[in-house]
């Protein structure tokens, strides 16, 4: 039997095995991570579970199978249309995707009926960027010397949405936003029913969770982050830096490097014919 032969076997032995796999998700976490630049990372952790032991070798040989960037196979292999990026990537541009999966070791045996498994997706983000068609997650405002603002864009998530434009949060499902550690948080809107009605704005707030099933109505979330002192300073170093390099390699910086020299050159030539 030829290696050729051989290919065309395992394929077809894996696309029998697909059909007698059952899968379902059961759970899924989405959590958004922002960036100072209003990009944002990105994590959708699927719980799984799987049906009959053939399911469990079946899954297990997609592990080893299936690249771990390919959102598309991934989907194909476990026969789960929901198995996507959760974003609108018309809106927002992603990149970087990664695929994790677990075969947890505890809930996952030859002769379980039913085992449990985690998935987890990650991927990058962009901001919105003037000029460009892409609105981005986050559009981010510097409001002063040390202030900015990150609005957050909803149209981005990939989840249903109503003739408003409202998003609904499916059952099972979870979207959690987190902040950096001195942001204030000044618009929240839908306020998870868990957190209250909280009044606004709100200081040492780390995350903010949404459980579905629910209906995200006209949401907005809006934070602001006020950078330190040492930071502002290092910053403006670092760009004073990023410029000087820019222009010392630029065309005017070779321009201005040509005239110091003939200027340098001049002088010392003059200073050499006085002391003659």
């Amino acid at each position: 039997m030829n290696l050729k032969l051989i290919s065309v076997v395992a394929v077809l032995l894996f696309a029998a095995a697909l059909v007698s796999a059952s899968f379902e998700i059961t759970k899924l976490n989405m959590t958004i991570e922002p960036n100072k630049d209003g990009s944002a990372h990105v994590k959708e952790i699927y719980e799984l579970t799987i049906s009959s032991s053939e399911s469990i070798n079946y899954y297990e040989n997609a592990l080893r199978m299936t690249p771990h960037n390919d959102v598309g196979a991934w989907r194909k292999a476990l026969g789960l249309e929901n198995f996507a990026h959760h974003m609108d990537t018309g809106v927002a541009q992603i990149s970087g995707t990664t695929i994790q999966p677990i075969l947890a070791p505890n809930t996952c045996g030859k002769t379980d009926v039913v085992c449990r498994t985690t998935i987890a997706m990650e991927y990058d983000a962009k901001a919105y960027q003037n000029g460009t068609a892409s609105k981005g997650i986050f559009e981010v405002q510097k409001i002063g010397p040390r202030t900015r603002g990150y609005t957050f864009n909803p149209a981005v998530l990939g989840f249903p949405k109503n003739e408003r434009e409202d998003i609904t949060i499916p059952d099972g499902t979870s979207i959690t936003i987190t902040v950096p550690e001195n942001a204030i948080i000044k618009r929240l809107k839908p306020k998870p029913p868990e957190m209250g009605n909280p009044d606004l704005p709100l200081t040492k707030v780390q995350q903010v969770v949404w459980n579905g099933p629910y209906l995200l109505s006209q949401m907005e979330f809006y934070y602001e982050t006020e950078d330190s002192m040492d930071t502002e300073v290092a910053e403006f170093f670092t760009e004073v830096k990023t410029d000087l390099t820019n222009f010392a390699y630029s065309q005017e910086g070779a321009a201005a490097f040509l005239i110091l020299l003939i200027i340098g050159v001049s002088v010392y030539a003059l200073k050499t014919r006085k002391t003659e």
